[in-house]
């Protein structure tokens, strides 16, 4: 009968042994878990960071862009109204003077009897064109 008690007492020390390693288990593997969650959340933020500074980076090409742009004597008058090539209806080109120009770059008319007055002179000299005059 000692041998069982024996036994007995042996038996539970050792599933309280396991337990308490089994807890230990779950902590480290919980601990791994927190520590691989930090680590994507590291990585996630330094790819934001990345992204956040290629965005600064971008608006500035951006601003030296339209500050060249706007320096540039490409820009003709500033009026309401362009004589406009209507092949393509996204970006038509516009009349310059002289030339069609890709879209905002052609001459604008301060009155729709200006733009009409050059509609009608390249209707002459091109028939089969389809030209507009559009408003900007």
């Amino acid at each position: 009968m000692n041998d069982n008690k024996d036994l007995s007492l042996r038996l539970k020390t050792a599933e309280c042994e396991q337990e308490k390693l089994l807890e230990e288990l779950f902590d480290i593997k919980t601990s791994l878990s927190l520590i691989g969650e930090k680590s994507k959340q590291k990585k996630i933020s330094e790819e934001l960071l990345e992204i956040k500074n290629k965005i600064g980076q971008l608006k500035t090409k951006c601003a030296e862009s339209k500050n060249n742009r706007s320096n540039t004597t490409l820009d003709i008058d500033q009026g309401k109204y362009v004589v406009c090539l209507m092949f393509s209806k996204l970006s038509p080109p516009e009349w310059a003077g002289n030339r069609w120009r890709v879209s905002g770059k052609g001459k604008c008319y301060s009155t729709s009897e200006q733009a009409y007055q050059c509609l009608q002179q390249l209707r002459q000299k091109w028939p089969d064109y389809p030209i507009e005059i559009l408003k900007r």
